[in-house]
């Protein structure tokens, strides 16, 4: 793209867009500094419930400070066209990264998974509108579970309240998600014994299986729409549909996942 000018930037590289935002490499004219512009697209510049979004974002970031996160260095509007200035950092991209971890046959790391997870949730912000109290809801009832389970790393109920507030014991790991929102790394292990019908039958304890499906689903997120989780509902739906089920004829669900957005989507 040709440089164009941008109040006081001069932008010269667009280096990524989503749903809602587009970012460019452009430089603070004044001072010369490279930085990252995260610039509202022109068909979302006029709502207000997402550019009162965009300013919680501009307003948290510019709050955080540590060597792994990008500075937030202006905040503001240019033909209301509103816009982040971010500390440009360059290295690879985390597409980059992952696509490195699949080659190579390696788990991405933690923080990865963080980040991804935190678009989602921030995707799905954006779209629906907050959902930090649902969000609290499924993690206050997940560590009220642990508390009923001998085995569980953590066995504290921790209470709508505190999972809904941010706080020093519960601060954003990946906006807008929180520690509570997300799962303990754990080192565990589980086992299955499989039968014919008339052997478990004459055991103490025996679970009979109406239906077990797989199904895969594009990992890439520029693949797919984020905020749904397709190959989750068609392994649902074909699971039910073999074992002439409906979702009202379930008393319980066992559902695990690593980040209490993973679980709303389910929903």
């Amino acid at each position: 793209m040709q440089r164009q000018a941008f109040g006081r930037y001069e932008v010269f590289q667009r280096i990524s867009m989503g749903g809602m935002a587009e970012v460019f490499r452009a430089i603070h004219t004044p001072s010369g500094t490279m930085v990252a512009l995260k610039r509202i697209l022109p068909e979302v510049s006029e709502d207000e419930e997402f550019i009162k979004m965009f300013e919680d974002e501009a307003r948290i970031a510019s709050q955080l400070e540590h060597p792994y996160i990008a500075r937030c260095l202006d905040f503001g509007h240019v033909d209301n066209e509103w816009f982040i200035a971010f500390e440009f950092v360059s290295g690879k991209d985390l597409r980059a990264l992952f696509n490195t971890c699949l080659k190579n046959g390696e788990a991405p790391p933690l923080w990865f998974l963080c980040y991804v997870f935190g678009r989602i949730a921030e995707t799905y912000f954006q779209r629906y509108g907050d959902q930090s109290d649902a969000l609290a809801a499924i993690a206050a009832k997940n560590h009220k579970n642990g508390v009923d389970n001998p085995f569980a790393q953590m066995r504290k109920d921790l209470g709508f309240d505190f999972c809904r507030t941010v706080s020093e014991k519960n601060p954003y790991v990946a906006p807008p998600l929180k520690r509570t929102d997300c799962s303990l790394v754990s080192d565990g292990a589980a086992a299955l014994v499989l039968a014919d019908e008339e052997t478990a039958k004459a055991m103490g304890k025996a679970v009979r299986f109406r239906a077990a499906v797989q199904v895969n689903d594009f990992l890439p997120i520029s693949k797919r729409d984020i905020t749904q989780f397709e190959g989750a509902a068609q392994a649902w739906a074909q699971a039910l549909r073999s074992s002439d089920t409906k979702l009202t004829d379930l008393s319980f669900v066992e559902s695990h996942d690593c980040f209490t957005i993973a679980e709303l989507l389910e929903y």
